[in-house]
């Protein structure tokens, strides 16, 4: 999928909800992209939309592809891509705004999770020391 968006859309980057769902495709078989110029790419199986914006940014995700390189919108500002106003029933796209936007924090949030117990069990943090794991994986400073 990267490879295809790397040479059919160059300059575009991944971007809006694609840039938040794991699969990039949604359902409906829509890729969303951010290019120079506003376009419909329909290919078998699914549909690169591109929508007229800036390109990539520093804070952009890049990935070498064999096709060349490929650019995913960093997280923030696929939050703010998937703020802005949209076409259809404004209701419908609200909810449907606020269940991806309630995904992705509960994802992001699962992530941070994990990496802080992880680096709580690391040097790394000056307050590792004073954390002891019991039976129950849970620091000991929490459940007091």
């Amino acid at each position: 999928m990267l490879s295809i968006c790397a040479i059919i859309t160059p300059r575009a980057i991944i971007s809006h909800r694609s840039a938040l769902a794991s699969t990039r495709i949604s359902p409906a078989g829509n890729v969303f992209l951010t290019g120079p110029y506003r376009r419909d790419i329909q290919l078998p199986g699914i549909k690169l939309r591109i929508l007229k914006g800036p390109g990539a940014l520093d804070s952009d995700i890049r990935i070498p592809t064999f096709g060349g390189e490929a650019f995913i919108s960093s997280q923030a500002r696929a939050l703010l891509e998937n703020l802005t106003p949209s076409r259809g029933d404004p209701l419908l796209r609200m909810l449907a705004r606020a269940a991806r936007f309630s995904n992705w924090v509960n994802m992001t949030s699962k992530d941070a999770a994990f990496a802080d117990l992880k680096s709580s069990n690391s040097l790394e943090r000056p307050d590792a020391a004073k954390l002891t794991f019991g039976d129950s994986g849970v620091p000991s400073s929490v459940r007091d």
